[in-house]
Parts: structure tokens; sequence; C-alpha cells
């Protein structure tokens, strides 16, 4: 197989075409890696070993060429993740785990499966142990990615890593490379621990009952190139520091840009310092900034240090809520990691994109006209005697300049009005046309299905009634003509009067059948009307019932009730995750068979919960979908 039909071994992607000024190595036009001929070619080999040792004795070729394009395609979603900006360890570990379906023992694979899922600890005695030989070839990528996320725990094994390539896969000047950026990367992470001046991206304030999950987040950010400033971590210990702890606080929320803030159940709470302190100096600081401001509200965003709220529970907290509402006013606050860095992203925006005040620029422009002018007066003032004049007209030009700045200002102010003043109509106008729309539309619906109620009523009770007098006058009939064929001979003198009485019975027999039929047709349309009520009330309390589930396309996404005993709607068809996490009042739950997935950690923290009805549709389970169900002593399962 020729070189240039291969597949890069960094990033998965075709296309690769020989180098243009050595020739003896190939450059992949997607990654811009270049690699020896034979590195590449020993890489493919392993892989199409690895692939068919997976298929068994029996190796189809349709299954192995399919098989080496999913490996192929995985790559590339794979590079595309450990390159971008910020890192989505989920998304990585995922991908991983694909890519070791296919080839097991799978380099890269392994290695970012276990970077990313791992502790510290884990990973630092995996690069320890790491073949460098064995994956000469893509050793670089480890570690570019293991210098980029430096942490303390991994400074030893990489230098030592580092010097096992030095003297068996790289060449000198590469080498010293990777030494530079390495000793560079290295010394910061070990300088500035203890540092409080040391300018970084995010200030985390948490409370420590929160801590796993706060380690958790600072190796996330750090992971993802961001510098982060944390209490337990970049504070030090011991009287001194006990005796400087606030001041050392403030100190080290001044050189941070953005101050991140863990909002718990814990954190909310007057006793936590993340709430009574470094909120509070903030705070402070910001209204001692602008006296102007008689309330903290009053202070625009622009003014405020950058700043994001980042949710592990919903639990109200009365005390604190209101002055946390004020403190994050108009900001999203996030719940997971993609909402955590959408948020950086628009800090970041921020930083690198500065508010430039409007009122200051106009200010400096006049003050800037205005100096230019008096220069120009200053120079021609020759005579006492057009001193006054000159003032004058320098007076009158001025006034007209401040006056054009503050009419072109008040026009721009205007437009923009009217501009949101329109949308804003706009926007309420195709609100009210489509709720008319939808309420005539319910309108006609609701008729109709009414009218064809009463006429199906209708024909019915026709129907009945016919039946029935049909039926009653041939019986008659027939009892009749049998009994004159029996007596014609004996019963011809009474003939008239028996046929008299034989009408007045049938009349009497006809009225008898009608008014039960009116009778049968009210009776039936009754039952219709109490059907039709009790189905509506139903229908009203399933509505009462859903108002505490949130649906989204058919996935609960979140329980926000308070009942005891609950049953999913039938619309239901995922329970997602962390549905009813910390439902504490929860005792019983039905699971309807419409339901298929229960997502994980979906009653995560139900300690109440003793009772569970799991429907026969129920296919998935997810992980710790019942941790910390205390009192859990029944589940059925269908």
């Amino acid at each position: 197989m020729e070189l240039k039909s291969l597949n890069c071994p960094f990033c998965g992607a075709g296309g690769l075409e020989q180098h243009a000024e050595d020739e003896s190595l190939w450059h992949c036009i997607h990654c811009g890696a270049d690699f020896a001929a034979h590195s590449a070619q020993r890489e493919y080999e392993k892989l199409e070993v690895t692939i068919k040792a997976g298929l068994g004795s029996v190796i189809d070729e349709a299954l192995l060429h399919e098989k080496t394009e999913k490996y192929y395609n995985l790559r590339s979603l794979l590079w595309g993740k450990i390159t971008a900006t910020y890192i989505d360890s989920k998304a990585i570990v995922s991908i991983c785990r694909d890519i070791l379906s296919i080839a097991q023992h799978d380099f890269l694979a392994e290695f970012f499966e276990v970077a990313n899922s791992a502790n510290p600890a884990e990973i630092a005695e995996y690069i320890q142990n790491m073949e460098e030989e064995e994956n000469a070839l893509l050793v670089e990528v480890v570690l570019d990615f293991i210098i980029k996320s430096l942490k303390e725990e991994y400074i030893t094994p990489t230098a030592a890593l580092l010097e096992r390539c030095g003297n068996r896969i790289f060449s000198p000047e590469k080498k010293q490379a990777y030494l530079t950026k390495f000793e560079a990367e290295a010394a910061k992470v070990q300088s500035g621990i203890y540092e409080l001046g040391i300018e970084r991206d995010v200030f985390l304030a948490y409370s420590s009952k929160d801590m796993p999950k706060v380690i958790e987040i600072l190796n996330l950010l750090e992971s993802n190139g961001l510098s982060c400033f944390a209490a337990f971590r970049n504070l030090q210990h011991g009287r001194d520091a006990v005796a400087n702890y606030d001041k050392a606080l403030e100190t080290a929320i001044n050189h941070c840009s953005i101050f991140r803030f863990v909002s718990s159940v814990n954190s909310r709470s007057f006793s936590c310092d993340a709430f009574k302190k470094e909120i509070a100096y903030i705070r402070n600081s910001e209204m001692h900034q602008h006296p102007e401001c008689r309330s903290y509200v009053q202070i625009p965003e622009k003014f405020k240090k950058l700043r994001i709220e980042y949710r592990l529970d919903n639990k109200p907290t009365p005390l604190v809520d209101k002055n946390l509402k004020e403190f994050f006013s108009g900001l999203t606050y996030a719940e997971d990691a993609d909402q955590l860095f959408a948020r950086l992203g628009e800090c970041m925006d921020k930083l690198n994109a500065p508010y430039v005040d409007e009122a200051e620029e106009k200010r400096k422009m006049e003050e800037e006209i205005r100096q230019k002018m008096e220069e120009e007066f200053r120079q021609k003032a020759e005579a006492e005697a057009r001193r006054k004049a000159e003032e004058e007209a320098r007076r009158k030009i001025e006034e007209e300049i401040r006056r054009k700045v503050e009419e072109e200002f008040r026009q721009k102010e205007e437009v923009e009005a009217r501009r949101k003043a329109e949308a804003e109509a706009r926007r309420k106008a195709e609100a009210e046309a489509r709720r008319k729309a939808e309420e005539e539309a319910r309108r006609k619906a609701e008729a109709e299905a009414k009218r064809k109620a009463e006429e199906e009523a209708r024909r019915k009770a026709e129907e009945e009634a016919k039946r029935k007098a049909e039926e009653e006058a041939r019986r008659k009939a027939e009892e009749e003509a049998k009994r004159k064929a029996e007596e014609e001979a004996r019963r011809k003198a009474e003939e008239e009067a028996k046929r008299k009485a034989e009408e007045e019975a049938r009349r009497k027999a006809e009225e008898e059948a009608k008014r039960k039929a009116e009778e049968e047709a009210r009776r039936k349309a009754e039952e219709e009307a109490r059907r039709k009520a009790e189905e509506e009330a139903k229908r009203k309390a399933k509505e009462v019932r859903c108002r505490d589930f949130q649906i989204e396309h058919r996935v609960l996404t979140k329980y926000t009730g308070n009942d005891r005993e609950i049953v999913i709607p039938d619309e239901v068809t995922t329970i997602g995750y962390e549905a009813f996490k910390y439902c504490t009042s929860l005792t019983s739950v039905v699971i309807p068979d419409s339901v298929t997935t229960i997502g994980d950690e979906a009653f995560r923290y139900c300690s109440s919960l003793t009772s569970v009805v799991i429907g026969d549709s129920v296919t998935s389970i997810g992980e710790r979908a019942f941790l910390s169900c205390d009192s859990l002593t029944s589940v059925v399962i269908g």
C-alpha cells in the first residue's frame, strides 16, 4: 500500500503528501505533522494486526476495512478534542473507549482515557511506566498534553520521561526544546503556589464541605490551561497566615480576573467564608469605588469584577438567596462543565475586548478640541482691544461644538431606544397573534368534538328505539295472525269488538315502547356526559400533577414538586440525569411502561424513598441511579 493512501498516525485524517523540503519525511495537510515514512507504515501495520486479532480466526476483508475506517474517524474526533481550547473530558473518555473496542491497547486511546478519568497520582504512575521506544512516533503528542496540563505530581515522572526520550528517540535539539518548555511550566507550578500577587485567571470561592467537587473542578479548569487560585492550595498555613488570612484573600481576589463561586447549600451560608468574606469584600470594594450609586444593583455590570455562579444543587437557602441574587444579577448560572466553559468563554471575550466608556471618550474629545481652540486663540491674541471679541467668538464656538457632540450622542441614543421599542413591540405582537391562533384552534377542536359526540349519541338512541319498536310490532303481528287462524270460525261474531280492543292494546304498546326508547336515550346521554366530565377531571388532575415535572422532548429533566408519592406521566420516555436528585420528601415512585431509560444519578440522595415500581419497558438504568437511597425497601421491576 502506498503511503499517501494511508491516514495520518496523529490526527487520523487522510491526505498525506511528501514534505516539500525533506523527501524522507511525509506531511499531513490537516494537522501539519511531519513524520518518517517507515514510522507511519509501522503504525499502520500494528493497527492492522490489532484489529485482525479482535476479529478472530476468520478474517472478513470487508469487515476489516469497515473497522479500519471507523478507527480513523474516531481518531480524528479524538484529535479535535485534545487540541481544543477547552478540554471535554467526558467526550474524550467516551471516544477512547470506542477506539479501544476496535483496537485493543491503542497507545493514544489508553493514555487519554487515563489522563481524563484517573486521579493525578494514577496519571503520574502511568507516565512513569510509559514505553516510549515502542510508541516513539506518538510520544510527542503525549508530552505536549502533559506539559500543557502540568501539575506538581507530574513534574518528576515527566522529567524522567524526557530523559529517556532524549537518550533513545529524540535528537539533542528536540530534547532541549521540550526541556525548555517543560522547565518553564514546572517553574510556574512550583513558584506560584503561595504567591498571592501572581495574576491568575480564576479565583475559586467554595465551602470546605464540598472539597471533592472543588478539587474536581480545579483539575478540570487547569487541564484546560486556566490558572486558578484556591485557598486550600495557594494560602500558607500557620499562625502568621491565619492572622493575615483576610488580607491574603483580598490580595488574591484583586489579582484574579474572574471570581467563580461554587454554589451549594454549604457555601450559601452566613457561616461560610466564601459568602461572608469573599463575596462581601468584592461587593464593598465596588460600592466604595462607585459612591454615586445608592444601592449595589445600581452599579453597571461593566464596572463589576467578572463572576460566575457554578451550582452544585438548587436547594433554597432563604437567608442568603436575596443577597446572592443581587450579587449575580443579570447573569446565568452554570450547572455542568459545558455551561461552565460557556460562561468562562463569555468572560474571556469581555477581558479581550474591554469596555469603552463613551462618556469619557466624549469628555476627552471635548477637552482636546477646547485645548486646540485655546492654543489657536492664544497665538492670535496680539492686542488687548480684540481680546473680548476673541473670547466671545471662542465661547460660541465651544458651545456649538458641545451642542453638536451632545446632539450626535442624543440621536444615537434615540435611534437605539427606538430600535429596542420596535423589537419589543414586534415580539409582543407575534406572541399575541400566536396565542390567539392557538386559542382559536383549541376552541374549534373542542366544538367539533362536542358536536360529533352529540350526533353519535342521538343516532344510537334513534336506532335502538326503532329496532325495539319493529321487534315488538312483528312479534304481536305474528301472535295475532296465529290466533285469528285458530279462532276464525268461532269468533266471527265478536270480530269487530275484538279488533277495536286489539287496536287499543297495540296503541298502548307502541306508546310504552316509545316511552322506553326515550328513557333509554336519555340514560345513555347522561352516562356519556358523566363519562366526559370524569375524563376532563382526570385530565385536569393530570395537568396539575405534570406542572411539577420539567419535560423536554419526552425527557423528564427535573422534578420540582414535594409530593411524597408520585406517578411519572405517560408521555415521558427518559428520566434524565439527576432529575430527582435531593428529593428528600419522596417516598414512593411508579414508573410507567412508557419509560425506557433511567439516567445516571436520577434518584440520588432521595433518602426517604422506600418503594419503586419500574414498568415493563425500562431497558437501561444509569450509574448511581439510586445511590444513597437509604430507606429503599421495595423495588418491583417489570
